[in-house]
């Protein structure tokens, strides 16, 4: 575990949206867990460059989804369905209601 953490911590590379959007994507269409970095901070308070978020797709053993799939779906989607963008909605200040978890 601490070998994962490190490694999301401190990745080899970081991918831009336009390298993922693109041909061919550099994002397996598999399982994983992913960090998700912000080269430029999004508020003064957050600080830029660090591990603001770790995620794990697929959410359940029924889901289809992939680290691909989840990973666009973070760039395109909203915070009811992300939870990237919750969390940072959440650490900028704004209601952070509205939103159930689920147990696992």
């Amino acid at each position: 575990m601490r070998d994962l953490l490190s490694e999301l911590q401190r990745p080899f590379r970081l991918w831009s949206h336009d390298e993922i959007f693109g041909e061919p994507c550099p994002v397996p269409a598999e399982g994983g867990t992913y960090g998700w970095h912000f080269t430029t901070a999004p508020h003064p308070a957050l600080d830029a460059g660090r591990l603001l978020y770790i995620g794990v797709s697929p959410g359940s053993a029924t889901s289809r989804e992939t680290l691909r799939s989840r990973i666009k779906y973070h760039f395109r989607g909203d915070a009811e369905g992300s939870t990237v963008r919750l969390t940072v909605g959440c650490l900028l200040g704004f209601p952070c209601t509205g939103w159930a978890g689920r147990a696992r």
